[in-house]
């Protein structure tokens, strides 16, 4: 059995990627598709029902949600390095420092699920500062 050269493997995947035109070769032209022109370009204005539906996507009150849950996730991102740090022996300054910035900016969020995990994650960051003698 013999083995030949390998295939340019960029190359080839280049080809099949390549759509074959349906009219190839023949004097027939297609319209532009229809959704390249119903796309708005920017400086045009918006049509009324795009705009309603802009509007529409917008909720101040889900992207604040989103935000204070993001904050939440960066909190116990910052306890599971910290735990990390500790495991392999000294955490490193930065951390703290985060982790007390963290705190120092935390708030409440107004709905009562997101503030009670909110709570908990609050405290125990600082009973992890505690443990390392650090009060804030």
């Amino acid at each position: 059995m013999r083995i030949g050269p390998i295939l340019p493997i960029p190359r080839l995947l280049a080809a099949m990627a390549v759509k074959p035109e349906p009219f190839a070769g023949k004097e027939e032209h297609t319209a532009p598709a229809p959704s390249a022109t119903a796309q708005p370009q920017p400086g045009q204005p918006l049509g009324s029902l795009q705009m309603v539906l802009t509007l529409a996507a917008f909720d101040p009150e889900r992207e604040k949600r989103r935000q204070m849950a993001e904050r939440g996730r960066r909190g116990l991102d910052q306890l599971e390095a910290l735990q990390r740090e500790l495991m392999a022996g000294e955490p490193t300054p930065e951390r703290l420092e985060q982790l007390i910035e963290w705190v120092k900016n935390a708030e409440a969020p107004s709905d009562p699920n997101l503030a009670s995990i909110f709570s908990d994650i609050e405290l125990r960051v600082r009973v992890e500062l505690a443990k390392l003698d650090i009060e804030i």
